[in-house]
């Protein structure tokens, strides 16, 4: 599946946010399916919990399949299953 495609499947609104260090990432929020990511030049692309305070990396096989998967197109109950699996 081309992971460029199915990621401009999305409805974004993108932000550059300071992580709490002295780099920035982009925050990408979709409005359709209500799933946030963040870019990283130094690790990439990967999908987060978001927090008042912070991201949270969700474990690596969500971001694979968020990431590589198209737009559903709204919220899915499974989301909310999914952002409680925290990277270690």
């Amino acid at each position: 599946m081309d992971r460029r495609g199915a990621w401009s499947r999305h409805n974004w609104l993108s932000r550059t946010v300071n992580n709490g260090s002295d780099k920035a990432v982009i925050h990408h929020h979709c409005f359709r399916c209500q799933r946030d990511f963040v870019e990283d030049q130094s690790i990439g692309r990967y999908a987060v919990n978001v927090s008042v305070f912070r991201f949270q990396k969700l474990a690596d096989p969500i971001s694979k399949r968020w990431i590589t998967g198209f737009c559903p197109g709204e919220a899915l109950t499974q989301d909310l299953a999914d952002r409680k699996e925290l990277a270690t």
